[in-house]
């Protein structure tokens, strides 16, 4: 599959089974999940260059990631639907 847009939309439709992200998933309401919790949990970086380390732009940029990513931490975990 190209992205999980794609692969939503084929399972959607009856193309079988297969993995999606929990905040993809869950908000669909004509899919249901096969296990009953997520089985696989992967980590995230945030990469950039050293010329911006100490950049009070990068940091504002890095906090604002870390609470958009903390408040939704339960449907990225696939706890809730709610995104």
């Amino acid at each position: 599959m190209e992205n999980s847009d794609s692969a939503r939309v084929i399972i959607e439709q009856g193309g079988g089974i297969g993995p999606l992200f929990c905040a993809v998933g869950d908000t669909c309401p004509a899919l249901e999940r096969v296990f009953p919790e997520p089985f696989d949990q992967m980590d995230s970086w945030v990469l950039y260059h050293e010329s911006a380390r100490g950049s009070a732009k990068m940091r504002a940029v890095l906090d604002a990631l870390v609470a958009f990513l903390k408040a939704r931490r339960p449907a990225l975990k696939g706890t809730t639907a709610a995104l």
